[in-house]
């Protein structure tokens, strides 16, 4: 995949578990995944996926690697955005703003495109996707994201993101309506 990827782990299956990379790409063609209870936060054996992707036109992807800086870039390494730069805005503790500078340029709406976001590290501290989209006429893409603690502060964290933009070849889908079946 090159010098540029990024990786991203979802547990899988109906038991109690949450799993997360260690790094925010693969090291020596390497990664490491830990894995928890969701009740407890203890170590705990859990099936996942994973998903590594390297450079596309369809696709962008952050690791945003100093959990403490505000207006920082990506980790080079593990970022990739076809349009341009990507900063990381730390707002305050544990939330953030990811841009992917001039990525929306070609959206048909200012909510186009699937995102999702993984916390990174060897901690218990899992992050979520609060919201994405174009911000007004500007030609950015920009992805807000939370982090919290297992008793759900807010708490600095390392994270990946991964932005697709609409492509021919893709399904997703944004199930919004939590109560309706």
């Amino acid at each position: 995949l090159g010098s540029k990827n990024t990786v991203h782990v979802t547990e899988y299956g109906l038991d109690d578990t949450y799993c997360k990379p260690v790094n925010g790409r693969l090291v020596s063609d390497k990664l490491e995944v830990r894995c928890f209870r969701a009740s407890t936060r203890a170590a705990a054996n859990a099936a996942f996926t994973v998903v590594v992707l390297g450079r596309s036109s369809d696709a962008a992807f952050a690791y945003a690697h100093q959990a403490t800086s505000t207006g920082s870039a990506a980790a080079a390494g593990g970022t990739y955005n076809p349009a341009g730069a990507t900063t990381v805005y730390r707002t305050t503790v544990g939330r953030y703003e990811v841009v992917f500078a001039n990525l929306a340029k070609d959206l048909p709406s200012t909510a186009a495109g699937h995102v999702q976001v993984n916390a990174v590290g060897t901690g218990k501290a899992h992050c979520i996707l609060e919201d994405w989209g174009r911000q007004g006429t500007t030609p950015n893409v920009e992805v807000e994201v939370r982090c919290y603690t297992p008793a759900g502060v807010m708490v600095d964290s390392r994270f990946t993101v991964i932005f697709q933009r609409p492509t021919y070849h893709l399904a997703y889908t944004f199930a919004n309506l939590e109560t309706n079946p």
